[in-house]
């Protein structure tokens, strides 16, 4: 390897959103929590310890059982952390700013809480509360949940 010894153009795209392949019999709601299979395919969130959390789909898509690689739909997903707001956590209270959510499926509307288990990985922090009823929750980023839990299996 080398060092550059002159400029070089890099082709990117803006951070906080990717598009992935579905898996063949799943379908991504938009606003649903997703992650990745260990073969890499996006999946509805399951919180088990093969998926991959990546953040919130931003179109619903459907898996159309196509299996070699370019060939499946592509689902856009914000993968950047985003805040969510106005998320009801039934044990949250004042205290609880700074507290890890977890949720069990890619329902964030009905399965935030704050102490799910100890198998299961939180997607983010609880940013402000207003009631039990009204949190918002700052989700980890792709990269975020990565650092953080396959770097500790490992």
């Amino acid at each position: 390897m080398a060092a550059l010894a002159a400029d070089r153009t890099l082709e990117s795209h803006p951070t906080g959103r990717n598009q992935y392949e579905i898996l063949s019999t799943d379908i991504c709601y938009a606003g649903g929590l997703v992650g990745l299979t260990a073969a890499g395919f996006l999946i509805p969130w399951d919180n088990t310890n093969t998926t991959v959390f990546v953040g919130v789909a931003l179109e619903q898509a459907a898996g159309t059982g196509a299996s070699p690689a370019g060939t499946a739909t592509k689902c856009p997903v914000n993968d950047e952390g985003m805040i969510i707001k106005h998320i009801p956590i039934a044990s949250a209270v004042q205290g609880s700013v700074g507290l890890e959510v977890y949720s069990e499926t890619d329902n964030v509307l009905t399965d935030c809480e704050l102490d799910a288990g100890v198998t299961s990985r939180s997607v983010g922090i609880i940013i402000r509360f207003a009631s039990a009823a009204d949190c918002d929750i700052q989700l980890y980023s792709h990269a975020e949940w990565s650092a953080r839990y396959i770097q500790a299996t490992t």
